[in-house]
């Protein structure tokens, strides 16, 4: 296929997510959402308040952005983008748009040099594409802290003295008994 895949520098995902989500139903954009963080966030309100989110109808996004109304936080935005052709076409056309007659704002940025992929999203979504939610089921972690990335790879301490305990030869690994 001639889409993109587009990425944040900080998330991370498993392999088989990545198979899914690039071979999942067409759409012009198609956007890796987390339902279970914003009803399972121990994040403090000012990151939940800056986190992308998404508004959903079903699977249609209708609309993106950091500064959401609260009851329109359906999902957040995991950090993860296809866009198809159709939408990369516009895109160029808005850049271009942007570049030669800058405005004050656009969406969520007030600064031209700050502007987020989920800016672009929202003006996708105002100029009638069609742009469809995918959940990741956390399977695609951003990442804030470096635990945060052996946690995810590996599991956590007893997962992984569980898959070691098959190749062990001269030694063993025991239940905790209390």
């Amino acid at each position: 296929t001639d889409d993109i895949l587009f990425i944040y520098p900080w998330v991370v995902f498993h392999k088989e997510f990545c198979k899914q989500f690039m071979s999942s139903a067409e759409g012009d954009v198609i956007l890796a959402s987390n339902d279970f963080w914003l009803l399972n966030s121990s994040k403090s309100y000012r990151h939940q308040v800056t986190t992308e989110k998404i508004q959903l109808d079903g699977e249609k996004v209708i609309t993106c952005g950091r500064f959401l109304d609260k009851e329109n936080w359906h999902a957040a935005f995991s950090g993860v983008v296809r866009i198809g052709q159709s939408a990369r076409h516009l895109m160029l056309s808005i850049w271009n748009e942007l570049r030669s007659n800058p405005p004050d704002f656009f969406h969520d940025s007030v600064d031209l040099k700050k502007i987020r992929i989920t800016d672009f999203i929202h003006q996708l979504i105002d100029q009638g594409l069609y742009v469809r939610a995918f959940e990741c089921s956390g399977n695609v972690l951003t990442l804030q802290k470096s635990e945060q990335l052996s946690r995810f790879v590996l599991g956590t301490k007893a997962q992984t003295l569980q898959r070691l305990s098959f190749v062990l030869e001269k030694s063993s690994i025991s239940d905790l008994i209390m």
